[in-house]
């Protein structure tokens, strides 16, 4: 299998960078793996071979600490705030425990100095709770984003799950196209474990923010242990997610399982994975425009944009307007986010003029 094939025969992993994807990439520091160079003595990989290790490897269980850092403020929307109204994640570093059980089971604790936020994905079921709030959030998935290869998409806007190397490591491959720059190469030490890295570039031409994405892929296990995102035309990435340690261990099965304490507070999350609006959803998510390295998301909330845009940012996003309507925009390097005066939410890496073609079409 070549890494084309592979995004041909995924087509529902793409890199959207809907908002609430990378509100939580702001979950890690950059110092987070030694800088040294795996043993020179690894025989050479090829991109082919490694892609075909992660595919292999997706039933391998194991559990670890990973660091991020981003150098963006981003929004974090209703739900997966878990306190019902939308918040601000402020650029930084976080740190995350994560345990890893399969396709169909995962658990992401969000950790802070007195309080931390989990979110347990067990077959269709996803819960997230907020130790400071005490607010437990439930979503259910549809069957068909249960029976995705490897880590689920998360419903909108439950993304704590998808800033792990392995859910950016899925979209990052899903993205690729016949014009995208694939090598390979000995990776840095991560966790004290040697691995291999991967280099995607898109097209010089192609309509996207993104300049590379590196992934290091563990040398014996071939689990991804760290992903980091470069905007183009930057030398320091402006996503970077990384294990400081891991363990090669199935968790047991009670480490996905939730139930509410008493006096908790549950609200219910959006009930499908959306890839089209939908009536009556919490949050409507559809990929719109191109696919791949310049998709766009383009979400509908019920309550408005801000649901899914917190009001704090949008007070200080730039107020725009063309022939498709007038609203806010948020423009970073990685990242652009348009809301619009009718209530849609589009986001992606790519120029403010893509947002606003997309907006006079959707």
């Amino acid at each position: 299998m070549t890494i084309a094939s592979f995004a041909r025969r995924h087509p529902a992993l793409r890199w959207v960078v809907p908002t609430t994807i990378l509100a939580i990439a702001a979950t890690s520091t950059v110092a987070v793996f030694s800088l040294s160079r795996s043993d020179d003595r690894l025989p050479e990989a090829t991109a082919d071979s490694l892609v075909r290790g992660i595919e292999a490897a997706r039933d391998t269980g194991f559990s670890g600490t990973v660091l991020a850092q981003t150098s963006l403020d981003l929004p974090v929307s209703a739900a997966a705030s878990g306190s019902g109204s939308p918040t601000l994640l402020e650029a930084g570093s976080h740190t995350m425990r994560y345990w890893y059980g399969g396709a169909q089971r995962q658990r992401v604790a969000l950790l802070a100095a007195t309080s931390e936020t989990d979110v347990f994905h067990s077959g269709r079921d996803v819960w997230q709770w907020d130790s400071q709030t005490r607010v437990a959030t439930h979503s259910l998935l549809a069957p068909a984003a249960t029976a995705a290869i490897g880590a689920p998409i998360s419903p909108a806007p439950l993304t704590l799950a998808t800033l792990t190397p392995q859910q950016l490591t899925e979209r990052t491959l899903a993205a690729i196209d016949e014009q995208t720059e694939i090598i390979s190469r000995l990776g840095p030490q991560i966790a004290d474990r040697p691995t291999y890295e991967l280099i995607l570039r898109p097209a010089d031409d192609a309509q996207t923010r993104i300049g590379a994405v590196h992934i290091d892929v563990d040398a014996a296990r071939n689990v991804p242990l760290g992903v980091q995102v470069y905007a183009r035309g930057l030398l320091q990435p402006s996503i970077d997610v990384a294990f400081t340690s891991v363990t090669y261990k199935m968790p047991a099965a009670d480490y996905f399982a939730f139930t509410p304490p008493a006096g908790a507070t549950v609200l219910r999350g959006p009930q499908q994975q959306i890839v089209a609006a939908a009536p009556g959803a919490a949050v409507a998510q559809a990929a719109i425009g191109d696919t791949g390295w310049a998709a766009i998301t383009e979400y509908r909330a019920v309550g408005g944009p801000s649901a899914v845009v917190p009001r704090d940012m949008q007070s200080t996003m730039s107020t725009v307007s063309g022939d498709w309507g007038s609203g806010a925009l948020l423009d970073t390097p990685l990242l652009c986010l348009l809301v619009t005066a009718d209530g849609r939410v589009l986001a992606g890496s790519v120029e403010p003029a893509v947002l606003y073609a997309a907006a006079a079409h959707s």
